[in-house]
């Protein structure tokens, strides 16, 4: 038997989630802005994307002996980060799509 719910008993959960769902918002972004300026004091200047992804992959393939499947997927999570961190050089036919103007798309012929 379901229970009619009237604007009085809503209102006051709908104003709560409203809140909470934007102040979350707001929270989270506090603590990235948080978290990488004291990344970036621990670390320095020195790290750049390829040496971080390669400390981890490190970090990551040393247990892999007598590890798990979690194990296996945080490596290749390793790997996959390794690989973003060398980004290839766009071709000619990349750079040309590139190159057109905002708003345009390639014809299909």
């Amino acid at each position: 038997m379901q229970t009619p719910y009237s604007a009085k008993d809503i209102a006051p959960r709908l104003v709560t989630g409203f809140l909470t769902a934007n102040l979350s918002l707001i929270l989270i972004s506090q603590a990235t802005t948080i978290a990488n300026a004291l990344s970036a004091a621990l670390a320095g200047s020195g790290v750049t994307p390829s040496t971080a992804a390669s400390a981890l992959l490190g970090t990551l393939t040393a247990p892999l002996s007598g590890g798990g499947i979690f194990l296996v997927l945080l490596a290749l999570a390793g790997a996959v980060l390794q690989r973003q961190a060398q980004r290839p050089k766009p071709d000619w036919a990349d750079q040309a799509l590139l190159a057109r103007p905002p708003g345009t798309s390639p014809s299909a012929q």
